[in-house]
């Protein structure tokens, strides 16, 4: 599993390091050009300057906008190959295929991250020096990257927790439309994207259902006096209350998309180990 993961993260990382490196260097020389454009009113008006940073600036849209969209594309890629001629090879292999998902999975779920990472990097660094220039435009707010207690931590580390579970929610959704087009391999990559088309049309008929049986009992709840919210203040039991009302809130998105990883896992596991039917 370890050998596996590290052949998946230097294949890709072979492709998106020099993609970082390039957007962190542009977001460097804006920034540079803006600092010393505040320093240097004159050289800050002359064409020169003018096309070299709208020249910089349109290449780091694309470079920040291609270093989100390779990880996710290559993310994709990889599971994709494994259901063509590579899987004949990796399959091959003497480990279970529940491997070769994770690692995939996880780097996926890695570079992504890493990717998105680069981006606020750099908008820090373009915040930072827009601040330096005395500019009044900041690109980012970034005080949530500021520890300040306790809680700051944990509220960080639950945002992470939810973006990690949502990145493995998207990638097994896709995963699993590959693993279900594979079922036709002369036309898998048609059969993938319309079994994408028709599950999101699924999901979003089950969803409206569930918003609307939701929505009618909440009405029922305020209707019948079980929720008082706007007028006096709140006694210790009622306090008591809302803090369980909030924390039960906050465990329901882990509990979704932990449900939901556990299903897309199980059945595109399914796929690959009793209906896997290679290109």
């Amino acid at each position: 599993m370890k050998k596996l993961f590290k052949f998946e993260f230097f294949s890709v990382c072979r492709i998106l390091v020099p993609v970082w490196c390039g957007t962190l260097l542009l977001s460097l020389l804006i920034g540079g050009l803006g600092i010393l454009s505040a320093q240097l009113p004159a050289l800050g008006e002359s064409l020169p300057y003018l096309i070299i940073y709208t020249f910089a600036a349109i290449l780091f849209i694309f470079a920040a906008l291609a270093s989100i969209i390779a990880s996710v594309v290559l993310g994709i890629q990889r599971f994709y190959k494994l259901l063509g001629d590579q899987g004949y090879l990796m399959f091959s292999l003497p480990m279970p295929a529940w491997k070769h998902i994770s690692a995939r999975l996880l780097c996926a779920c890695l570079t992504t991250t890493l990717a998105v990472a680069v981006f606020a990097v750099c908008g820090a660094v373009l915040s930072f020096s827009s601040i330096q220039s005395g500019s009044l435009i900041t690109v980012a707010n970034f005080q949530f990257l500021a520890f300040d207690d306790l809680a700051d931590l944990l509220w960080n580390g639950y945002a992470l927790l939810i973006w990690l579970l949502y990145l493995a929610t998207a990638y097994l959704f896709l995963y699993l439309c590959m693993a279900i087009g594979a079922q036709w391999p002369q036309h898998r990559l048609a059969a993938s994207i319309l079994t994408y088309f028709f599950l999101i049309f699924v999901l979003q008929v089950l969803m409206m259902i569930a918003v609307i049986f939701v929505a009618v009992g909440a009405y029922s709840t305020v209707q019948n006096g079980d929720i008082a919210l706007i007028s006096g203040a709140l006694t210790s039991e009622q306090t008591a209350a809302a803090h369980g009302l909030l924390g039960g809130l906050l465990t329901v998105p882990v509990l979704l998309f932990g449900a939901a990883d556990a299903i897309l896992w199980v059945t595109t596991h399914y796929f690959i180990t009793r209906k896997l039917n290679l290109a």
